[in-house]
């Protein structure tokens, strides 16, 4: 990030909280997802898709979604990128 000012939002979800950062058109939010539980991770990309911003949304951290090529360790984490990429852009 700049020097310039920045914004602090924060979300709620099942007690935990998320913070983002909106700095000029860019709102960044930092995550690191449930490592042992695939249930718990898609519950918490579900809450992330729901957020609704104004700003360019970058997300940054660790989905811990396990895949090797294009096959996911947990079935859940399928679904959890499906329903990522259909709200965000993967890069």
């Amino acid at each position: 990030m700049s020097n310039q000012p920045y914004t602090i939002v924060s979300r709620t979800h099942n007690n935990q909280v998320y913070d983002s950062y909106i700095q000029g058109n860019i709102e960044y939010i930092p995550v690191h997802l449930e490592y042992l539980n695939p249930k718990t991770r898609y519950e918490q990309i579900a809450f992330l898709t729901t957020i609704k911003t104004k700003h360019a949304c970058i997300i940054l951290g660790d989905f811990n979604i396990r895949q090797r090529q294009q096959k996911f360790v947990f079935s859940k984490d399928r679904e959890s990128y499906q329903k990522l990429i259909n709200t965000y852009v993967d890069y």
